[in-house]
């Protein structure tokens, strides 16, 4: 391979190639200029440079990731707990069987849960469901 095919060839590496994520383009400029003066190819390059930046990229990369991945352990966390709290405040406020107190908690529980999660857990908690309940079913299936 003659000079003029290998600066072409790097030439061309140049854009979105993976020798260009490690490479900067006047890097690749300055490789060709060595060859066309018939130098070698990495004279007055500091080639570890691109190669330091792009090893921190991957560092930050991994590093971030493994910050993602706790923040979603503690969302699974937070979901889990959400949903022990949600049956125990279910269990607590239809323990008596008061109507009135039923109402207050429906009133509750629709603020601050959602009428499909109280149907959801009260399904799972062997509850009785509200007519409110059973209109929201109907509704919304």
């Amino acid at each position: 391979m003659d000079a003029s095919q290998e600066i072409k060839i790097l030439q061309s590496l140049k854009g979105d190639t993976y020798f260009a994520q490690v490479f900067k383009p006047e890097t690749i400029d300055a490789m060709c200029e060595n060859i066309r003066r018939d130098f070698m190819i990495d004279c007055g390059i500091d080639v570890f440079e691109n190669c330091h930046s792009a090893m921190k990229a991957r560092s930050e990369a991994l590093t971030n990731k493994g910050l993602l991945d706790e923040a979603n352990g503690t969302i699974e966390s937070l979901r889990e707990q959400k949903s022990e709290m949600t049956d125990l405040i279910i269990q607590l406020l239809y323990a008596g069987n008061n109507p009135s107190t039923d109402q207050e908690a429906e009133k509750f529980l629709d603020t601050y849960i959602g009428r499909k999660e109280i149907i959801k857990h009260k399904i799972k908690l062997g509850l009785k469901l509200s007519d409110l309940d059973e209109k929201w079913l109907y509704n919304n299936l």
